[in-house]
């Protein structure tokens, strides 16, 4: 997470106009407003096909759990069977 979290703050203070660079960063207000409009649940599955960085995929991920009772089983189920991304690029976390 940290890695992506200084790539995404480079990305937003980039003063280079014109580069290619934004098209993997959305800001974070519009990624919670998007989970919380989609409000994916517990036993759902999460696919972001351009996840570049995944902040909506961890997003995705804290808002799930924050409605479930954190259980190694429920943490399974979020880690490995929840939450599922692809990217063309290497910037994937």
């Amino acid at each position: 997470d940290v890695k992506g979290d200084a790539f995404e703050y480079f990305l937003k203070h980039s003063v280079t106009v014109g580069n290619d660079l934004g098209e993997y960063f959305t800001p974070r207000h519009i990624v919670r407003l998007v989970v919380e409009l989609v409000d994916p649940a517990y036993g759902e599955k999460v696919y972001d096909p351009c996840c570049g960085t995944g902040g909506f995929l961890i997003a995705a991920f804290w808002h799930i759990a924050q409605k479930v009772k954190w259980t190694e089983e429920t943490k399974q189920v979020l880690e490995e069977e929840t939450i599922y991304g692809r990217e063309l690029t290497g910037t994937a976390r």
